[in-house]
């Protein structure tokens, strides 16, 4: 299994401290492949750093989210070694990890409070729904849908959720991830 170090993590938010930190807080990489791996992927090919902190302490998944480009670090691991780099711009929650653990819950608790953070939650994740409200139907890019299905094929999970879509529910814009329509224009025009 390849996880990733929190040295290595930390080493490279120094090396890149100006791109957006994503954290990805799920129970096993697999279902975060399963249940918002195009996301994942598009985030990282839009220049953000995302990590992918899993609740199991031998998960087999670290392959299939290295070939969306985010690393792999136990949950566990990442508690004991303090945040690597400055804080995130963004968590995901993908699946129930917040009801099995309290640092999770705890993490993602101080940042709704906080309000300076991107909230994002995928698959049947319950965390707060009254406080994580916008539903969004995500479309994957092409590449992406292409390399979720080959991380779903090195992963030991079924997967039966679509590939062109997922539904992610989130709260605050702590940054914009794409330009609105206009700006897109004016810039063309220029």
């Amino acid at each position: 299994m390849s996880v990733t170090s929190i040295a290595v993590v930390r080493a490279r938010a120094r090396e890149h401290m100006l791109r957006y930190r994503l954290l990805v807080m799920t129970p096993t990489a697999a279902q975060a492949v399963c249940e918002a791996g195009g996301w994942l992927f598009d985030r990282v090919m839009a220049g953000w750093d995302v990590t992918v902190l899993t609740a199991t302490a031998a998960d087999p998944g670290a392959i299939p989210i290295r070939i969306l480009g985010a690393d792999v670090i136990r949950l566990a691991d990442f508690v004991r070694g303090q945040q690597p780099g400055p804080p995130p711009q963004g968590i995901a929650v993908i699946g129930d990890v917040c009801r099995s653990s309290e640092p999770a819950r705890r993490m993602v608790a101080d940042r709704l409070d906080a309000g300076d953070c991107e909230i994002t939650v995928g698959g049947r994740g319950d965390v707060w729904p009254d406080r994580v409200a916008d539903t969004i139907d995500y479309r994957p890019s092409a590449a992406a849908q292409v390399f979720k299905r080959h991380a779903l094929a090195q992963s030991t999970h079924m997967c039966e959720a679509p590939l062109d879509r997922e539904s992610l529910r989130h709260t605050g814009t702590a940054v914009p991830t794409v330009l609105p329509p206009q700006r897109i224009r004016r810039a063309r025009m220029r």
